[in-house]
C-alpha cells in the first residue's frame, strides 16, 4: 500500500484528497467512490451521470522518493508525532515543531528542491523556507529552546553555537 494525493475539481472548486491504495487506479476509485457517491449526493438531487465523465482526477504517489519518507519515519518516531499529525495543519507546539524540523532535515540532505520537499506531505516551498530559518535560528542560540533541540540530538543533527 502506497500513499497517494488525489487532486480533483467538482462544482467548480479545486479539491486534494489523501488516500492509501496499491495503485494509482485503485485510488482514483477509492475517492470517486467517497466523493461523488457519498458527498455529492447528500448536496444534490437528481441523477448524477453528467458529473462523472467532466470528473477528472490526477493522481501522485505522496512519497515517491524514499529518502523524504525516511526522513519523515525518523522524525515522527523520534517526536512522538503521528506521520498524519505532520503533514496535517495542526498548529500544536509539538506538531508544529516535528512539521518544522523534518523540514529543516531534508534541506540539510540538499538533496531535494523546496519544493519537493514541501509537496511531500502537501505544502509550499515558502513554509519550509520559513521552518528551515526558525529551526536554524533556534538552534543556534545560546539556549535553545528544548524541544527543538532534544529532538534535533534523537535525529542526530548537530547544534551549533554562534
Amino acid at each position: 500500500m502506497s500513499n497517494y494525493t488525489v487532486y480533483f475539481e467538482i462544482f467548480g472548486k479545486k479539491m486534494r484528497h489523501d488516500v492509501e491504495a496499491t495503485s494509482e487506479a485503485d485510488a482514483k476509485r477509492k475517492v470517486a467512490e467517497k466523493i461523488v457517491y457519498r458527498e455529492v449526493v447528500e448536496h444534490r438531487e437528481g441523477d448524477l451521470s453528467e458529473l462523472l465523465p467532466s470528473f477528472e482526477i490526477s493522481c501522485e504517489n505522496k512519497y515517491d522518493d524514499e529518502g523524504l519518507h525516511k526522513i519523515l519515519c525518523d522524525v515522527s518516531e523520534a517526536s512522538g508525532v503521528t506521520i498524519e499529525q505532520i503533514a496535517g495543519r495542526s498548529r500544536k507546539r509539538k506538531v508544529r515543531t516535528a512539521r518544522q524540523v523534518y523540514f529543516y532535515a531534508a534541506r540539510l540532505k540538499k538533496r531535494w528542491k523546496d519544493c519537493q520537499i514541501g509537496d511531500a506531505i502537501g505544502y509550499d516551498r515558502c513554509t519550509v523556507i520559513h521552518s528551515y530559518g526558525v529551526v536554524k535560528t533556534t538552534l543556534g542560540m545560546k539556549r535553545p529552546e528544548p524541544e527543538y533541540a532534544a529532538l534535533a540530538n534523537r535525529l542526530g543533527i548537530v547544534v551549533t553555537s554562534p
